[in-house]
Formats: C-alpha cells, sequence, structure tokens
C-alpha cells in the first residue's frame, strides 16, 4: 500500500511512547446510571442519532446487548425510509435506497469497506451477479449494536454509495458495562421445509469483561453465532425471451395481433425454455467477532479485532424443462408482441436434477488507535485487511446431470395469455413420464472461485476550535487496495451412452402449473458417478481467470460551524474528499478453436489445453466530492436540514474484465457475446436533500424531506455485429447449417466446425458510460409513542420518480435505472411490565430489477409489488431471561417477476411463514 508502512510505522512509534506516561486513574463518585432498554431505547437512541447529525442520517440500535429488532438485518433495514431489500429464497438479501439497486449502496463494518464475493454469479436461477453489493444473509443481527445510514455525502465517510452509505456498527469492551454475559438458544421453524430437519437451531452468545490494571484497562470482547436453517423453494421460471420481428428466426409466429400503434416494428418475444422448480435448501452460517481493547491512560485506546463470516448451503434441485427450438417455434403474438401459445412440435421433455456446494469464508483483521493529544485534538489511526472468498477448497458450486425423453416425440405448448402459466403436452408414444422412457442427456458443472481482498488504512483527525463559528475541523487521508480475483469453472459432458440402471429413479408429485406436475427425482450426483465411472465424464473445459486491481488515495477536510441568523441557531458542515483511483484489468481468456454439432439444439465449443489469451487494460479516474449541510433550529424541537453533495458509485466488478465471453451459441444462432470495459468512468451523483422534522416528545418525530440526484456517466449497453476469431486465429464458424452427412452427433469429426461453413456473426454487449439520469422523491415518516401507555407505532412512506423509465416497447435501450419504487413500512408495538409485541408490515410496488435476463443479456426484468406481514413478541421472566417468539412473512405472500409484459413470467416463487422460538439471558 502507498500510505500503509509509513503511517503504520508512525502509529506503533507514538503509541509504544504513549505506554511510558504515567498512568493517572481519577476516582469518579458512584452515580446511578439508569439505561433505557427495550423497543422504547431503541427508538431514542436511534432518534438522537437523527437528531444530531448533520446532512441526513437514519439508524437502528439495538434494543439490548444482543437483540436487534429483526432476526435478519436486511429485514430490518427495510423499516427504514426510504429502504427496501431484495429476497433470497424469503430472506432479506440486498437493500435499495431511494430507488438506487445493492450496487449503489457502500456497506461497511465499522466505518471499514467490506468485500463480498459470489460463486453462482448469473448461472444459475436465482444467483446473484458478482457485484460489489453486499449480502447481508452472511451476516447475523446479533453481533450487531447498531447501524447508521448516511444517505447524504459525507468528507469523512468512504465513497461508493450514491444510494447511501450504511455503517454497521459492532459492539466493544470499553463500551460496555464491565462484565457482561449474553445468549440466546432458539429453533427455527420453516413451514416450505420437507426434507430437512423440522426445527434447526440458532445459538448465540456474547463475552466482555474489563480489567482494571495500574497499567490501564484492559478489555477482551467474544460474540459468537451459528444459525441453521432448513427450507424448500418452489418455483417456475423462464430464463428469458427472444426477441424476433418479421420473422427473422421464428419463422412461425403470427404476429397480426400485435398493436403498431404501441409496437411499431412488431417485435415479438417467445419464452426460449420453461421449467418447474423443486429446491431443498440447507443453510449454515457461522459468525464471531474477537475484540481486545487496551487504554493505558485516558488519552490512548488501542483495539484489536478479528471478525469472521462461515456461510455454507446445500441444494437439491429438481426441475422438470424443456427448450425451445426458435425455428421451430409456433404460436400466435398477442397485441403487446407476447407469444402467448409457444409450441415446439416434436421435442422431449428433459428432466434435471441439481447439486449446489455453496460455500463463502469472510476474514477481517484490524488494528485501530485513538489518541487525545490534547484537550482539542484527537487523531485516529484504522487499518484492515479483509478477504472473502467463494469456494476456498475449490469445489465446483453448482452439478447438474439430465435425463431426457429417449424420443422426440412430443408436442409442448405454454399457454402465457394472462400471466398464470398453464401448460398442454402431447405424449405420443405415453412414455415421457417412465423411467424406460429416458436416456442419459447431458452433465454439467459450473461456476465462479471468487476472492475479493481489501486493504484499506485510514488516517481521521479532529480539532475542536473556538474561533468565532468555527467550532471544529476534521481531517483525513486514506488508501484502499482493492483486488478481485474470479475463475470461472465449466465441465459439460454428454451422457447419451449412459448406463443408469443402478440410478434410483422417483416420479413425484411437485407443485407445478396445470398441465404438469409430475417429475422425475433421482441424485445428480449418483448419476455422475455413473458417467465417471463409465468414462463419459469429460474434462472440465479451461478456466477464465479475471481479475480487477483498484487502487484508491483519498483525502478530505470538512468544517463544522454554528452561529446565530435572525435569532435561529444554524449548523453548517462543509466538506470535501479528494479521490484519484488506477485501475487495471486483467483477463487470461480461452476462446473455442471450433464448435461440435451434437443436437439440434446444442453447439458445444472445442478448446485447445494451452489456448489461453492474457489482456490486461488499466485506467485512471479522480473525483471532487464536496458537501454541504445546513441545519437550522427553527424552535428547540423543529429543525430544518439542507444538504448538497456530490458522491460517486463504482462499476460492478464484472462489466471492467476486459474478456471477451461467448454467451450464447444455438445451433443457426443467435450467437451472443460481452466484453468488459476497464475504462469506465464511476457513476456520480449531483444531490439536493431538504427535510423538516419535529421532535415533539421523547422517541417521537414527524418529518417531511425532499431529495434530488443527478446522475452523470449512466452505464448502459453498445451492442454490434462482430466476426470472432477463434483459438487458432480463424473466424469461428457455424457447423449446423449446412450440416454434413451424421450430423448432429458428438464424436463425429465431420459435424466439427469447419473454414467453409458459415461464419457466425457475434451480437458482442459491451458496458458504456452512456446518458445522465435524475431521480427525486419525497420521504415521510411518523413515529409515536403513546405516553406511558407502553404503545407506539412507526409509519413511513417514499415515493420515488425518475426520467429514465424503462420502455418495454424499446429493444434499442440500454439504460434504465434498477430498482425505483415506492415503498411504504407500518409497525405497531406494545411494550410494557415486561411483555413486547410487534407487528410490522413492509410493501414495496413494482420495479425493474435488472436489464438482463438469465440466459437473454438484451432483455429486462420486472419484480412485481411485494408486501410482507412480521410479528414478534417477547416475555421477561425476570431481569436475566427473556422468552420470544418471531414469526416472519404471516400471510405466505408470494414473489413473482416477468419480462416486459406481465405475461412474460420469468419467475414465480411460492413463500411460506418462517417461526422462531427462544429463550434469550444476560447476565
Amino acid at each position: 500500500m502507498k500510505l500503509t508502512i509509513k503511517l503504520l510505522s508512525l502509529a506503533v512509534a507514538t503509541a509504544l511512547a504513549g505506554t511510558n506516561v504515567a498512568v493517572a486513574q481519577e476516582q469518579n463518585e458512584d452515580t446511578e446510571v439508569i439505561q433505557v432498554r427495550g423497543i422504547r431505547g431503541s427508538l431514542d437512541k436511534a432518534v438522537g442519532i437523527k437528531r444530531t447529525s448533520s446532512g441526513v442520517v437514519d439508524a437502528i440500535s439495538a434494543e439490548d446487548i444482543g437483540k436487534f429488532p429483526d432476526t435478519n438485518l436486511a429485514e430490518s433495514l427495510q423499516r427504514i425510509t426510504g429502504i427496501s431489500i431484495d429476497r433470497n429464497n424469503n430472506e432479506g438479501s440486498q437493500v435499495t435506497v431511494r430507488g438506487f439497486g445493492p450496487s449503489f449502496n457502500l456497506v461497511t463494518l465499522n466505518g471499514r469497506q467490506m468485500p463480498t464475493s459470489n460463486a453462482l454469479g448469473n448461472d444459475s436461477a436465482g444467483g446473484r451477479t458478482n457485484s460489489r453489493s453486499f449480502s447481508f444473509e452472511e451476516i447475523s443481527a446479533d453481533s450487531v449494536s447498531g447501524v447508521e445510514v448516511f444517505k447524504t455525502g459525507k468528507a469523512h465517510v468512504s465513497s461508493g454509495g450514491i444510494g447511501a452509505t450504511i455503517d454497521i456498527k459492532t459492539s466493544r469492551p470499553l463500551d460496555l458495562e464491565d462484565n457482561t454475559l449474553m445468549f440466546k438458544v432458539q429453533g427455527n421453524i420453516d413451514t416450505s421445509n420437507e426434507k430437512g430437519d423440522d426445527i434447526t437451531p440458532e445459538v448465540s452468545g456474547l463475552f466482555s469483561k474489563v480489567l482494571e490494571t495500574d497499567m490501564g484497562n484492559l478489555g477482551f470482547l467474544v460474540n459468537a453465532s451459528f444459525s441453521k436453517r432448513d427450507s424448500r423453494k418452489e418455483f417456475v421460471a423462464v430464463n428469458g425471451w427472444i426477441n424476433d420481428r418479421a420473422n427473422t428466426w421464428m419463422p412461425g409466429i403470427d404476429d397480426s395481433n400485435i398493436d403498431r400503434t404501441k409496437n411499431p416494428d412488431g417485435w415479438y418475444w417467445a419464452p426460449q425454455d420453461f421449467s418447474i422448480n423443486t429446491s431443498d435448501h440447507e443453510r449454515e452460517r457461522t459468525n464471531a467477532q474477537f475484540v481486545l481493547q487496551y487504554a493505558p491512560n485516558d488519552d490512548w485506546v488501542a483495539t484489536l479485532d478479528y471478525t469472521l463470516s462461515r456461510y455454507d448451503e446445500e441444494i437439491e434441485r429438481t426441475n422438470i424443462a424443456w427448450w425451445y427450438d426458435y425455428w421451430k417455434v409456433q404460436g400466435t403474438a398477442d397485441s403487446n408482441g407476447t407469444v402467448i401459445d409457444a409450441t415446439t412440435a416434436n421435442h422431449r421433455i428433459n428432466h434435471y436434477g441439481f447439486y449446489n456446494d455453496l460455500e463463502t469464508e469472510n476474514d477481517s483483521f484490524g488494528v485501530n488507535l485513538t489518541w487525545q493529544a490534547t484537550d482539542e485534538l484527537q487523531f485516529e489511526l484504522d487499518y484492515h485487511d479483509s478477504t472473502s472468498e467463494s469456494q476456498p477448497d475449490g469445489t465446483v458450486a453448482e452439478n447438474l446431470a439430465i435425463l431426457s425423453g429417449k424420443e422426440f416425440d412430443d408436442d409442448l405448448t405454454l399457454n402465457a395469455t394472462n400471466g398464470v402459466p398453464t401448460v398442454n403436452i402431447l405424449d405420443r408414444n405415453g412414455d415421457s413420464f417412465t423411467t424406460e422412457g429416458l436416456i442419459g442427456d447431458l452433465g454439467i458443472a459450473r461456476g465462479y472461485q471468487v476472492k475479493n481482498d481489501i486493504e484499506q488504512l485510514q488516517l481521521h483527525g479532529k480539532w475542536d476550535l473556538d474561533f468565532g463559528p468555527l467550532i471544529g475541523l476534521n481531517f483525513g487521508v486514506s488508501d484502499t487496495d482493492f483486488k478481485y480475483d474470479s475463475s470461472r469453472r465449466l465441465q459439460f459432458s454428454f451422457l447419451s451412452e449412459l448406463d443408469f440402471s443402478e440410478l434410483e429413479i422417483d416420479w413425484v408429485k411437485i407443485n407445478g402449473v396445470p398441465g404438469l406436475n409430475t417429475a422425475a427425482e433421482f441424485d445428480p450426483k449418483h448419476l455422475l458417478a455413473l458417467g465417471e465411472e463409465q468414462g463419459l465424464i469429460a474434462p472440465e473445459f479451461p478456466a477464465d481467470l479475471d481479475r480487477v486491481k483498484e487502487e484508491t488515495t483519498a483525502m478530505y477536510v470538512s468544517a463544522d460551524l454554528e452561529f446565530e441568523v435572525a435569532g435561529y441557531d444554524v449548523n453548517v458542515n462543509a466538506g470535501l474528499r479528494y479521490e484519484d483511483t488506477d485501475v487495471t484489468g486483467s483477463s487470461q481468456s480461452n476462446l473455442p478453436y471450433a464448435y461440435q454439432y451434437v443436437t439440434i439444439s446444442e453447439l458445444l465449443p472445442l478448446y485447445y489445453d494451452n489456448g489461453a489469451t492474457l489482456e490486461s487494460l488499466k485506467a485512471s479516474y479522480d473525483e471532487y466530492l464536496p458537501n454541504l449541510d445546513i441545519n437550522v433550529n427553527l424552535t428547540d424541537d423543529l429543525i430544518a436540514r439542507f444538504a448538497v453533495s456530490r458522491t460517486m458509485t463504482r462499476s460492478d466488478l464484472p462489466a471492467l474484465s476486459p474478456a471477451t465471453n461467448l454467451t450464447m451459441y444455438r445451433p443457426g444462432g443467435p450467437y451472443t457475446a460481452g466484453q468488459g470495459n476497464p475504462g469506465l468512468e464511476p457513476y456520480t451523483s449531483d444531490n439536493i436533500d431538504l427535510s423538516l422534522e419535529w421532535y415533539y416528545t421523547e422517541a417521537s418525530y414527524v418529518s417531511i424531506g425532499y431529495f434530488d440526484k443527478s446522475v452523470e456517466n449512466f452505464i448502459g449497453t453498445d451492442t454490434e455485429q462482430r466476426i470472432i476469431n477463434g483459438a487458432d486465429g480463424s473466424p469461428l464458424t457455424d457447423p449446423s447449417i449446412n450440416p454434413r452427412p451424421g450430423c448432429p452427433d458428438g464424436e463425429n469429426p465431420q459435424c466439427q466446425s469447419q473454414p467453409g461453413d458459415p461464419i457466425m456473426n457475434w451480437d458482442v454487449t459491451t458496458p458504456m458510460n452512456m446518458e445522465d439520469a435524475s431521480v427525486d422523491g419525497w420521504e415521510m415518516a411518523l413515529q409515536h409513542v403513546f405516553g406511558e401507555t407502553g404503545f407506539g407505532t412507526i409509519i413511513n412512506a417514499t415515493f420515488v420518480d425518475g426520467d429514465v423509465e424503462y420502455d418495454v416497447f424499446s429493444v434499442e435501450q440500454t439504460v434504465a435505472l434498477t430498482g425505483l419504487s415506492d415503498s411504504a413500512n407500518f409497525v405497531g408495538f406494545y411494550e410494557k411490565d415486561g411483555i413486547q409485541v410487534r407487528v410490522a408490515y413492509n410493501w414495496r410496488d413494482d420495479f425493474l430489477l435488472k436489464t438482463d435476463q438469465p440466459a437473454r443479456g438484451d432483455e429486462p426484468v420486472f419484480t412485481e409489488a411485494y408486501g410482507q406481514w412480521d410479528m414478534n413478541a417477547s416475555y421477561d421472566i425476570d431481569d436475566n431471561f427473556t422468552v420470544f417468539v418471531d414469526a416472519i412473512n404471516i400471510t405466505g405472500e408470494d414473489a413473482r417477476s416477468h419480462g416486459r409484459f406481465k405475461n412474460q413470467l420469468i419467475d414465480s416463487q411460492e413463500y411460506k411463514t418462517r417461526y422462531a422460538i427462544g429463550v434469550r439471558g444476560k447476565f
């Protein structure tokens, strides 16, 4: 690191000098400290943070040590005005703030930027894109003491969050009572579970102790938790909708019903596939933190900390599906252009078995030194080295095996008239749902091995002044090294000759759709092992390696001012942050030298053993990020705020990789590819915030706020047709268009690409800085405690609008703002005489989730409106023990997403209620 050696050397030398200072222990008179805990205490602390902050800041505080309002941190955050969440398997995963999705928000842990990694990317249904966005599934809420959400830019806050910067705070021993012991034991009951344990354990504990010695105070803290969850996920899905017009790719589509006033070019969309899925999940999560603090005197505090999390999930999925060969699709387009009765004749049904073994390890080691140099001057030096690694032991994330019908004798129709799909199957031989009618098809292993490392050094200074209106200066410098390494794994084996007579196959009823509710259930690991024994498993393709390295140096200064204008107290914070970033994107990618025409729907890429090409590109940029926060105390309880700032968010990681990735290559086309761009400039946003807040009584307030964000360098995509040369330097060609005798065949060399075959014209998509965009909205909140009755309520809503909406009739739009949606919360609670009850409802309107479908990079995904009721209740048996019960998604709401129109199904998931029952103790 650029600054690490010098600053750490200075810090260590100064710290050692500080230990020689005579220790003076002041005797304090005994005073009674009354701590208000529970819901009301938590709300009161959060209100205090919001009220005294400059700019717009919201907060959540733990109700007690190890007791956060919700069992999941993301689900707690969604109660804050302007925050919505994305769910994965009915559990809060990522956050959207003021309409800006997960990639636009920075998550820090105790002010430190945290790494993230993901083994599936977009290779599997439900996988998250490899991005900078933090997954809250991996951290237990029991280890969190509070969360602060900075919605306006601050000079001292690390850049990266246009939507917000979310700082997760954990406990420190010198901040707690002298000796603290906390534990929680609970049983988790997921009503969706079918194969796992009906009740799974979750335990957590915290122990903190402070030793007062002649050499100062020594504190240590251990905080650990373990959680297990068994669940079932049932969903139907379409991986993508293929667009076409004038029967170019799909000659069998009747487009006469298309309303040309809305869709003048006559585009229509047909499903690429259809599947019904049942997956059983076993998830284990372990979190721990170890903290050692030493305060030799009142001026010095040294902190060592180590934080870890381990996230392991095993998934077994049964899937019944079919693919559409676009040249054979028959159907009729409705007025919008959706093919509502897509039929493929003389086809066959596929039965999939998936096995996912997902593992993520997060480790963070940190050192912090604070020094009160004088009564007015304070310094803080913080260093951490943090790593997130997916599949650290090299295990492939996902294995799947496919059994298919022996004969192409099925006519398969997906009816999508009103968005609720139904299926018609004409099985001519009557054997598509019998073991005797199956044949081995494919074995696939795929996923990513990812390592993300962040090494960061920060030096902060605070100088309290009494110089007229100037009451303080804040200044600092930081150095951040960000490294992201990703290795894409892929293995593809043809199993048509497989003898699977030893394989146990059960024909099971699944929660499907009208016309299809039976599937073949089998163990894919056993099937692939049989393939290995019979010599049918092909070698793994050469791995594609991507690396992104960013080196950022930042410095900032801000001033705090207090003065009076026309009798009103005014507080001002004015700051400037400067950042300079060097980016290096490098790739080691493998292009095929040819394709094998193996079936009427599959081309297999063929690779040389040592055919990798190296690409490396460098870029740099710098940004000035000013902020001005003005708070005016109109009365003792009424505060008006005005804030302007400039913030930035860096591009997602795959967009910075220079490699060319071939994403789709079906026989006859289409052929699609993507290439990253390390030269992308970051998103920057000029922000205006106005708010009025009335704190009319304890733990109660009402507020209204307006925000406006003008975003530059918005990233879209540019697509151009080009010829791509293979590993041998010649253009890639398609052997399926004019097939030779005996083709398709997986082993016949005549079915390989030859120079005389038609050249493949690829649609290559590249991310580019393109348009500007603006977002504005209103936030309204009411928090009220009804005196000493014990009752209280929280009601808030956010209304967001933007000028970059997605035009569902345009196939050329490349820029759109994801995550933009209105949201609202209602919380009602009662707390008195040791009884706590809280009921919460969260609602989010429909929104654009992303602009790429799992198998169609140029088509959008919209998530439909969703609302959910949660409840928790507890009873304090005595001062030490509390029993509690939580219920999540009480009414069992389902989630659904679609393409351009509601009848273009992408994903429909059935969610069920989860319960937790347990006991909490504190001593």
